[in-house]
């Protein structure tokens, strides 16, 4: 077959070949796409990616195929053509169909939903090219399937109007501003939330030590768990009222490791719904259910109608490979309807067994050493840590409101304190940026992981998190921590490399020749370095007690880095896999810990953690920091005041002396009522005369 040939079977098969594609992708999508929120293959993701924007290319390719076919209908006046082009005009309603894509996939990322404007124009450029090669090409004749043909259209367009609707229903704005009524947080009157910040701690303390009103839960009743609010409002940064924390704490207190990963799992899962399919348009509680559940009727049995309305039409006098074409693509079109409205939005596979999510894994070590690290399957394991953690929190670290501020703030400082190991050795490596701090103990956690040649469960779990920490830092920087820099993965590899050279190395041993290269050596400061010195004071605490310190630390690492990730990004992160990260953030969250939005909304800087210790003044918009930094604390007795500023060349000791002034002198910070505290802040602002 020469070219010429290859051509013309192109012209006449061009359209079937299309529309065949168009079908057997929604097929595809209708199978598979669902399957996308589990930790799959890269492979595998890259098939769902591919078809979701082919899906629409074809459709829509096909419908101009179509359209430049038919736009001079008289050019062709044989029979055989003649039939050929009217069955091919009733596939346009089908490209509609198609077009208006699967229910389980309407956005592959969560950025599609933003898109949904651009949705409704392509929509309505494209039903109107259907609508037109219709009438101009419909020949008459044929009455049965004509009405097929409309019967088809129904659906179609029905389809094409809600697929943006849907894609606007998951959008951002839409999520927030779904909520009519927004109670105020922190204010115990009727108008907002029903109790205090502080009585909410209070209230929770009682409940944690047995003095509250025992709250019985039954963890059998799934499906009453937990359901004071829909979780998507935590994915878009609503802050809930205290009132309701308190719910969902109580509820969750009783759980073990394993029922809160099924409750976590369905909520994960109905989130997943609401963003990334059309499960909002199926919502019973939504004021437009019974205008969806007419239009799932119609998209569901009109086709079935329409396949036997061509069966009954006069199809003998049509093209033979046409009709086979037009039988395969209505038979999956309808068949595939059918069952997603059944049953789309309850996944076999969900229903049958709980989905064991994969925890990835990276290891710095075995990167420079050539190895891949496999994910490991601990999701429930490391759940059960961090509820752990959560409940000693609760019990021994939150007294009142500050504290309760503070305790999502450590990464690491409560752990050391626990064990008695707050000392400068240890401690210094918890102040350093947070990046900095999970690659050094990462590589101090290999270390001695490696030293030791630990099997123990503890062991393992923390090299678990470890790895999990790094493989965030590499491959997810922005869900580690806002400003996370991936390039000191990067860095410690060179350093590695100028250690050991570019020779291979089996990571057995490897530790041991990295210490004593380091020891053996003068150079400057480097992160192997510092993570060598910390492996060896982490050492000299013994096994039990070395690795109940480091898995307190990375456990209080992985809370506060999720703890400081955006609702946004989990939301993101359920398109594309999901992330331990969001298994831990939201089951803080529903532990009662302080949500990523109220830190950032606070009206202090910093918490006040204890007696006898102050917070930082928030500074003002147009105050800097060279003109808030010298603050000092002094005791309320005999009169203060301000009188001359502390200028660069002084001491702080010479400053002291000037302010013994009588208490009516007048200064820059005012009169000091007798009621203030034994320590007061002063901020001490450069004179504008000066």
């Amino acid at each position: 077959m020469g070219v010429s040939g290859v051509l013309e079977w192109w012209q006449e098969w061009q359209l079937r070949t299309l529309v065949l594609s168009s079908t057997a992708i929604q097929l595809l999508l209708y199978l598979f796409a669902n399957r996308r929120k589990h930790a799959t293959s890269s492979q595998f993701r890259t098939i769902i990616w591919l078809s979701y924007l082919g899906s629409d290319a074809i459709a829509i390719y096909a419908l101009a195929t179509l359209f430049n076919r038919h736009k001079n209908q008289d050019s062709t006046s044989s029979s055989t053509a003649q039939g050929s082009r009217i069955l091919e005009v009733v596939w346009a309603p089908i490209l509609l169909i198609h077009l208006g894509g699967q229910d389980s996939i309407t956005a592959y990322n969560i950025e599609d939903n933003e898109l949904w404007k651009r949705n409704v124009v392509t929509m309505v450029s494209q039903v109107t090219v259907s609508i037109y090669v219709f009438c101009k090409s419909w020949p008459g004749g044929d009455k049965r399937l004509l009405q097929a043909a409309i019967l088809l259209f129904v659906p179609g367009v029905l389809k094409c109007i809600e697929k943006p609707w849907a894609l606007r229903s998951a959008s951002i704005n839409s999520l927030v501003s779904s909520d009519d009524l927004v109670p105020r947080t922190g204010k115990g009157n009727e108008q907002g939330d029903s109790i205090s910040p502080e009585s909410y701690v209070e209230e929770v303390r009682k409940f944690v030590i047995g003095n509250g009103d025992p709250f019985e839960v039954n963890v059998n009743a799934s499906d009453t768990v937990g359901d004071n609010h829909e979780p998507y409002k935590l994915f878009v940064d609503l802050s809930l009222p205290y009132s309701i924390r308190l719910l969902d704490l109580k509820s969750w207190w009783k759980m073990t490791q394993f029922d809160a990963y099924i409750q976590l799992t369905k909520k994960l899962t109905e989130t997943f719904y609401r963003l990334y399919t059309k499960s909002k348009m199926l919502d019973k509680q939504q004021n437009r259910y019974l205008l969806t559940g007419f239009l799932r009727v119609v998209s569901v049995y009109l086709p079935f109608a329409a396949i036997g309305l061509f069966h009954n039409s006069h199809r003998q006098a049509y093209n033979r490979y046409d009709i086979k074409v037009t039988y395969t693509i209505l038979c999956c079109t309808a068949f595939v309807e059918a069952f997603a409205a059944h049953g789309w939005n309850t996944p076999m596979m969900d229903n049958v067994l709980p989905w064991f999510y994969k925890v990835s894994q990276c290891r710095l070590i075995g990167s420079y050493a050539g190895s891949s690290t496999k994910s490991c399957d601990s999701v429930v394991d490391i759940i059960e840590l961090v509820l752990q953690h959560v409940k000693s929190g609760w019990k021994d670290c939150i007294t009142d409101f500050p504290s309760y501020r503070a305790f999502s703030d450590h990464r690491g400082q409560w752990a050391l304190r626990r064990n008695n190991c707050d000392q400068e050795d240890l401690a210094w490596s918890l102040r350093v940026p947070f990046d900095e701090s999970v690659l050094l103990w990462h590589l101090a956690t290999d270390f001695c992981f490696i030293s030791k040649r630990c099997t123990n469960e503890v062991a393992t779990r923390s090299i678990e998190i470890s790895n999990y920490m790094m493989y965030l830092l590499l491959d997810n920087p922005e869900m580690l921590m806002a400003g996370t820099r991936r390039n000191l993965f990067t860095t410690a590899i060179h350093e590695l490399e100028g250690i050991l050279g570019n020779e291979p190395h089996e990571i057995q041993g490897l530790a041991q020749k990295i210490i004593v290269n380091v020891e053996s050596t003068n150079g400057d400061p480097s992160f192997i370095r510092d993570a060598c010195a910390l492996s060896k004071v982490l050492l000299s605490l013994g096994d039990e007690k070395m690795w109940k310190v480091i898995k307190g630390v990375w456990v209080e690492m992985l809370c506060f880095s999720a703890s400081r990730c955006r609702g946004y990004l989990h939301a993101k992160s359920l398109g594309t896999g999901w992330e331990l990260l969001t298994f831990v953030w939201l089951l803080m969250l529903y532990m009662g810990m302080e949500p990523l939005v109220e830190k950032l909304q606070r009206a202090e800087f910093s918490s006040v953690i204890g007696s006898g210790t102050t917070a930082d003044a928030p500074s003002s918009s147009n105050e800097t920091l060279a003109e808030r930094e010298p603050k000092t604390e002094v005791p309320n007795g005999g009169g203060i005041s301000a009188a001359a500023p502390l200028s660069s060349d002084e001491t702080l000791a010479e400053w002291n002396q000037k302010i013994k002034a009588p208490s009516g002198d007048e200064g820059n910070i005012g009169d000091v009522p007798s009621t203030s505290p034994d320590i007061i802040v002063i901020d001490i602002k450069e004179d504008n005369a000066s």
